[in-house]
Order: structure tokens, then C-alpha cells, then sequence
């Protein structure tokens, strides 16, 4: 009898043994997969619910240590990611719009634009663009960079400036080039100016802004002349500038995917150091 009580004794303990193994099993596991769906939030960028799922790890497992301390690694990592994931999405969206424009630069290049030779140095306009007599032409250098030449005929009004203005009322003006015999040239009767550099860009943009028209351009001066702006010099003007900005914007894009490469493997870095060690056994973390 002695013997027999002493038995299911030891089976009623071994029972018990087992079932509070298992659940202590069942109940890491339960813990690792709340933290699997914390890290899971994390990573598709929702910090708000990783951070609840972590509290809630901490209050309803307080006893599995290391599960908790695999939690808070997992918080210290937590601004490093979101800055892994911010330079990752920036990084894909530098790449796409650089992708487009030089698809957009290629294109207009090869199917809108001409390049004129001159002696000194050539430069490209618009497809079937003409300076006339009076009137405006945006150019672009050989390397891609927008500049204008103005030209007025029989209008003696010793032009430095000229300006678009549109149906609104709206406008926009160049710089004003003083006369200096190069960039600002008069003979025969006719007045010729080079703009280049700054101040020239509001007129490309305003053109291409306002490129079905209609605009009237104006050369300012000691007094003012003004006449419709013809479809052709609309054109031009619109065109060119588009393949000059889309072309410093390629740039620009190629200069933001450096940096964002460099902060990126920077964060990448910064997580490989904070995120736990998923090769230690959990025994070794206790």
C-alpha cells in the first residue's frame, strides 16, 4: 500500500512537472512570437504598434527574461531602422526620379532639339526655332545649360531687359544687361543681347510654365516695345529650358543618391550593433 501511494505520488508530481514545462514552454513561445510581431510592426513601419506589442510583452511575460531583454534591444534599435527605412525609401525615390528624367533628357535631346555649329562655339535650339530680326531664342551650351539671346530691329530703345507677360497679367523678367559691346551689342540698328547665368532662369520657367500661350514679350529699355510672342519663339523657349532643368535635376539626383547610400549603410551599421544576436541561445541570454 506504502509502496502504491508512494508511486502515484511520484506520478502526480511528474505530472505536474510536465504540465508547468509545457506551459512554461507554451508561454515562451507565446512571449517570442509577440516579440516576432513587434519586430514584424517595426520593419513595415509602424512604431506605434511595435511599442504596444513591446508593453504588452513586458506586462504579460515579466518572467522571460530573455525574451524582455530581446525587447529591449529591440526598442535602443528602434530609431535606427526608422532611419534605415526612411534613407531606403528616399534612396528608391531619388532613383526612380533620376531614372525618369534621364529618360525625359535622352528624349528631348534626340527628337526636339538641333545643334547649330558656329565657329567659336555651337549650341542647340528647338526644332524649326529661328532668331528673327525682333524677337527672343533660348540656346543651351554643350552642356546642356540655358541661356537667351534677344534681338530687336529698328526699335532704338537701347534695350538691357526684356520680359513675358501672360493674359492674366502675371509676367516675368531677366536680369537687366548693361550695354559693354559683347554681351550687350548694338549696330546697324540692331540691338542684341546674350543673357546668361542668373536672372535668366524665370523667363525659361515662366514659358515653359505658360507654354500653350499666349504671351507678349516686351524689350525694356529707355522706353518699352512690345509684341505678341509667336508660337515658334514660345516653343523654343519652353523646350529648352525643360531639357536644361531636367538635366540639373538629373544631377542633383545623382547627388542625393551618394549621400543616401552613405547614410544609409551609416543606419545599417548603427542596427547591425543594437539588434540582438538571433545565433545565442536563449539559455546564454538569460
Amino acid at each position: 500500500m506504502f509502496s502504491a501511494t508512494k508511486i502515484l505520488t511520484a506520478t502526480a508530481i511528474s505530472f505536474v512537472l510536465f504540465a508547468s514545462c509545457s506551459q512554461s514552454d507554451a508561454g515562451e513561445a507565446e512571449a517570442r512570437k509577440l516579440l516576432t510581431e513587434a519586430q514584424t510592426a517595426l520593419e513595415n513601419g509602424d512604431a506605434k504598434l511595435s511599442l504596444s506589442l513591446l508593453d504588452s510583452l513586458d506586462s504579460r511575460f515579466a518572467k522571460y527574461v530573455s525574451v524582455r531583454r530581446d525587447g529591449i534591444n529591440l526598442q535602443d534599435c528602434r530609431p535606427f531602422r526608422a532611419q534605415e527605412r526612411y534613407f531606403q525609401r528616399e534612396l528608391e525615390m531619388a532613383d526612380s526620379l533620376a531614372a525618369v528624367l534621364a529618360v525625359r533628357v535622352d528624349s528631348i535631346k534626340n527628337t526636339r532639339l538641333r545643334w547649330v555649329n558656329e565657329p567659336m562655339e555651337g549650341y542647340y535650339i528647338a526644332e524649326g526655332s529661328e532668331l528673327p530680326p525682333t524677337g527672343v531664342e533660348g540656346r543651351l551650351t554643350p552642356e546642356g545649360e540655358f541661356f537667351m539671346v534677344s534681338s530687336l530691329q529698328g526699335h532704338p530703345i537701347s534695350h538691357t531687359a526684356i520680359s513675358l507677360t501672360d493674359g492674366a497679367g502675371k509676367s516675368a523678367r531677366s536680369a537687366d544687361v548693361a550695354y559693354d559691346g559683347e554681351a550687350n551689342r548694338r549696330s546697324g540698328g540692331n540691338e542684341r543681347i546674350y543673357f546668361a547665368g542668373e536672372g535668366i532662369d524665370t523667363i525659361g520657367h515662366f514659358a515653359f510654365e505658360n507654354r500653350r500661350g499666349p504671351l507678349t514679350l516686351t524689350f525694356e529699355g529707355n522706353t518699352v516695345y512690345t509684341r505678341p510672342l509667336t508660337t515658334g519663339e514660345l516653343e523654343n523657349l519652353a523646350t529648352v529650358y525643360e531639357y536644361a532643368w531636367s538635366l540639373r535635376q538629373m544631377k542633383v539626383a545623382g547627388l542625393r543618391h551618394e549621400s543616401l547610400e552613405r547614410k544609409l549603410d551609416i543606419a545599417r551599421q548603427q542596427v547591425a550593433r543594437t539588434t540582438p544576436d538571433k545565433s545565442a541561445s536563449p539559455d546564454s541570454q538569460r
